[in-house]
């Protein structure tokens, strides 16, 4: 819950109605750009994506959506661009060096290491304000941010062949990142999801999940061990 945590956590659903988890996706594009233009607040933002190669098309629109409507980049501020761009251009991933210059990092765990500590490297020291990662590294990525963004809560199963949603830990974890403790009063999270999963999640959120137990069928063992 919000409320029992260090840093205030304020949280905004956004649902879907589309049925296809593709086309939700595609629908999710400027949303997600929207809710990192309203509530970053130029500070750092994290979104998380269902896939690897979702992680570059996201990083790829954030960058398009906001040339081309601002006119601007999402570089943190006194940023030299030019600086960004000779450290962009050392970068060993084509698409990477294209959208660092903009502001934007990602991560997978595809990417070669020196790649990956030059991202994190450029989002901790502030001249990276937003950074793009899959969900299945959530726990790999050691950083926080002021607001994060969950685009989309379920994501394929290649054993399972079929799209499963993500644990509630592994969502309540995500959700914890958006705490920067001594520097922010509160934190942001934007959580974008299918329309009928809309009151579930806020359930699972919200209310106190209950204690299930079976000691009852099993109290006497515990008596007779003792």
């Amino acid at each position: 819950s919000s409320k029992v945590r260090p840093v205030p956590l304020e949280i905004y659903f956004h649902s879907f109605d589309q049925s296809n988890f593709a086309s939700r996706l595609m629908a999710m594009g400027k949303p997600v750009y929207n809710a990192v233009v309203r509530h970053s607040e130029g500070k750092p933002s994290i979104i998380f994506v269902p896939s690897r190669r979702q992680a570059q098309l996201t990083a790829i629109d954030l960058m398009t959506y906001y040339q081309s409507i601002e006119g601007e980049t999402f570089l943190g501020e006194g940023v030299n661009a030019d600086e960004v761009s000779r450290i962009a251009s050392n970068l060993r991933e084509p698409t990477l060096q294209q959208v660092t210059s903009s502001g934007i990092g990602f991560l997978h765990d595809g990417m070669i290491e020196s790649d990956w500590e030059k991202i994190v490297e450029l989002y901790q020291n502030g001249t990276v304000t937003v950074l793009v990662c899959p969900v299945d590294i959530c726990w790999k990525v050691k950083i926080v941010a002021h607001l994060v963004v969950v685009m989309g809560t379920e994501s394929f199963d290649g054993r399972e062949r079929r799209y499963v949603d993500y644990s509630i830990a592994d969502l309540l974890h995500m959700m914890g990142m958006a705490s920067r403790q001594g520097i922010d009063t509160s934190g942001k999270c934007v959580i974008m999801c299918h329309t009928p999963k809309k009151e579930h999640l806020k359930k699972l959120l919200y209310d106190p999940l209950p204690i299930e137990s079976h000691i009852d069928h099993y109290l006497h063992d515990h008596f007779n061990s003792e």
